[in-house]
């Protein structure tokens, strides 16, 4: 399995890039971005690819903005000579110059798109923050061609923070009627959606089920209509990782069981094969959690700071606290701990055709078994 880098070196934890404990002002309905800025910051990789990518953040009011929140609430990481783009402003307040960056270029590039004025979600949040972080008039670099099809693709300069979080997954579709797979496809994703935790398969245990949980997932399609048979009988989706970045963010469905909140099994530490039977190890360094329905509530988050502690961070008081599974955890934030030695940057060997889903996970109505 093949690892995202922003750098020739893979980045791993490192506490020294990593923020003392802070609380952040709630000026109205803000709580969803304090908790979700916490969890950022909490992991060293997005840290120190912010301050080492000044240039590249200062083309957007969202990369100027978020650039320096991390530079003034991770002093001890900043570089030589560097300094914020807006001087004077309080650690404590830079969530609202934040919001205030991410809805400027919002109207600017997405005029019909609402976002702001009332309770949002931290993980819709996170992709519209990695987004307005973009070049919006990016210049190419050079051209790709692929091997298979000789088909050109312009190259980009790629975000270097929205990179540590790309995972790239192979989707496979089953038809129920052919019994074989139908189409395939490559994509990138920037957060594990686990929508499908609880219908379509045993919940995990260990941290090694977590992890294949992750790594192989299995969702059913109610209405599918196969392009091959013609029929409309439904079938499986099943996607497999083929890439794993610096930083993993998982998000649970708080509503998917009829029975309310339920709690759910998150480990604080994920382990992913790496080269000859050795393992990659990522640690659990932030959690966001929300109370409330889905017309409003409040969210806090739990996060590792420099001293080895963790505190949870509820708008502007932090007080040391624990990781654990609670009903109301929303977003899991892990960091890239451990790579094996030696740990080259290695392209992912072509996959061997996936076998179909166990048709046993999921009863003929598409229910759980």
């Amino acid at each position: 399995m093949s690892r995202a880098t922003t750098t020739d070196e893979p980045e791993t934890y490192d506490p020294g890039y990593v923020p003392q404990r802070f609380g952040l002002n709630n000026t109205g309905v803000i709580c969803h971005l304090n908790s979700l800025l916490q969890g950022l910051v909490g992991c060293s990789a997005v840290v120190r690819a912010t301050l080492a990518n000044r240039d590249y953040l200062a083309k957007t009011a969202t990369g100027r903005a978020f650039h320096d929140f991390i530079h003034t609430a991770v002093p001890a990481a900043r570089l030589p000579g560097s300094a914020p783009f807006e001087g004077g402003a309080a650690l404590e307040n830079c969530s609202a110059a934040v919001l205030r960056a991410l809805t400027t270029d919002l109207r600017s590039r997405r005029p019909h798109f609402r976002y702001g004025p009332s309770q949002e979600s931290a993980s819709e949040g996170l992709v519209l923050l990695l987004d307005m972080m973009d070049d919006p008039n990016p210049e190419p670099l050079g051209v790709e061609v692929d091997e298979k099809t000789g088909a050109e693709k312009v190259i980009y300069e790629e975000n270097p923070v929205a990179r540590l979080f790309y995972h790239r997954y192979q989707a496979i579709v089953y038809c129920k009627n052919c019994k074989v797979s139908v189409s395939e496809e490559l994509d990138v994703a920037v957060q594990f959606n686990l929508f499908h935790y609880d219908g379509l398969r045993k919940k995990p245990r260990t941290p090694a089920e977590f992890g294949e949980m992750l790594r192989s997932q299995v969702s059913f399609l109610e209405d599918y209509r196969c392009d091959k048979c013609g029929e409309k009988a439904g079938g499986f989706r099943h996607y497999l990782l083929r890439m794993i970045p610096e930083v993993l963010v998982t998000v649970f469905n708080l509503y998917q069981d009829r029975r309310g909140r339920v709690t759910r099994y998150a480990p604080s530490r994920v382990p992913f094969p790496g080269i000859g039977g050795s393992q990659l190890i990522y640690r659990q360094v932030a959690q966001v959690e929300q109370f409330g329905t889905r017309a409003g509530g409040h969210y806090i988050a739990r996060g590792l700071r420099a001293d080895g502690k963790v505190y949870q961070l509820d708008d502007a008081s932090a007080n040391q606290s624990a990781f654990g599974p609670t009903p109301n955890v929303y977003m899991v934030f892990y960091h890239c701990e451990r790579i094996p030695a030696p740990a080259p940057v290695v392209e992912a060997a072509a996959a061997a055709p996936a076998p179909a889903p166990d048709a046993s996970l999921v009863a003929d109505d598409g229910g759980p078994a």
